[in-house]
């Protein structure tokens, strides 16, 4: 990569204390999803960062040292696990959709080979307290990476709403629990929060030199690249969202995997803004604190790897992608999503 003049920035963060980092990503870098199969997203690479804090070099250390004691973790135990995740899953949603499949397509065909929506969803799902919590959501961020995020005291409180949401499940409680139990974590609940503040919620840049995303944002909603590349979207709840605004084109599926009679995994062609996203996979009917779950497990687990999961008997799998800086890994999620 060419080498670019960047001024340098000094920025703090602490795990414990909930300080957010401003990640710096060089602006002649590309963040788009592979277009063969999106299993390979583009990871910033940080670059003019002048220091570090102490604590956050310590949590790097510490989860360095718990993936390397705690490797352990055989597919089978993942699968047992996400088995027991989604039996406890109360928040399924699956008995509210219809899924309008229609014809199958290719990530190269220009031809809209499913004229009618993807998803019909009773409005009664947006009922459900995770659910409902994620929908308020959804107008806190600017989807175009130019544009900076500001986070306003009513964010904060919706923030911390769905966070509160998503502990209170035996799914969100029982995932947490796992890490602690092979030493990824410690047993700890205000930990728990704080992890997944920093894995979800912290701010950074794709680009542009503006903080303008998250893992959260990016996975849970959608992003656009310079107004036009499409990023993310890997959330049912958001794809209807947005397809019912008409904002989103379904253009047909490339591969469904069914879980059991209560959820499915897609992967399909579609257009946000008129925008081509030539793939792009996701969970439907699962609740939302499922798939925060088991994309967190997975980041500790099998971060950047192939990570086995079962879901109603179907095995597959999902891959999460963390940033990294000057060749540290950094405790932040740039995208997960299921592997198709």
């Amino acid at each position: 990569m060419a080498q670019t003049l960047i001024p340098t920035l000094i920025f703090t963060f602490s795990i414990f204390t909930h300080t957010i980092p401003h990640l710096w990503t060089n602006k002649n870098d590309l963040n788009i999803h592979s277009l063969a199969n999106e299993s390979g997203p583009f990871i910033p690479t940080l670059q003019g960062i002048e220091s570090t804090p102490k604590n956050f070099n310590k949590s790097i250390d510490s989860s360095r040292k718990s993936q390397k004691s705690a490797n352990t973790v055989s597919n089978a135990k993942l699968e047992r696990l996400s088995e027991a995740l989604f039996s406890k899953d109360v928040h399924n949603a699956w008995g509210y959709i219809k899924i309008n499949l229609q014809n199958q397509t290719t990530r190269n065909s220009p031809v809209d080979r499913a004229p009618e929506p993807l998803l019909t969803v009773n409005p009664e799902a947006f009922k459900i307290p995770t659910i409902n919590c994620i929908l308020q959501m959804y107008d806190n961020y600017h989807l175009d990476t130019r544009k900076t995020e500001e986070t306003t005291p009513v964010h904060k409180e919706e923030q911390d709403r769905l966070l509160d949401a998503f502990l209170g499940t035996n799914v969100m409680a029982t995932a947490m629990k796992f890490l602690s139990d092979n030493n990824y974590l410690p047993r700890n609940e205000s930990n728990y929060r704080a992890t997944l503040i920093t894995l979800w919620f912290s701010p950074y840049r794709r680009g542009e030199g503006k903080t303008s995303s998250s893992g959260f944002e990016h996975v849970f909603l959608n992003e656009l690249r310079k107004g036009r590349h499409v990023l993310g979207l890997h959330n049912w709840i958001y794809f209807n969202a947005v397809e019912s605004k008409r904002q989103a084109n379904y253009l047909g599926y490339l591969r469904k995997i069914d879980l059991g009679d209560k959820a499915a995994v897609l992967a399909f062609h579609f257009t946000f803004n008129s925008h081509d996203k030539p793939i792009t996979s996701m969970f439907v009917g699962t609740s939302p604190e499922l798939e925060m779950a088991l994309y967190t497990v997975c980041f500790y687990v099998r971060r950047g790897k192939k990570c086995k999961l079962s879901l109603g008997g179907s095995k597959f799998r999902i891959i999460t992608h963390e940033l990294t800086y000057k060749g540290k890994n950094l405790p932040v999620i740039g995208s997960a999503f299921p592997l198709m």
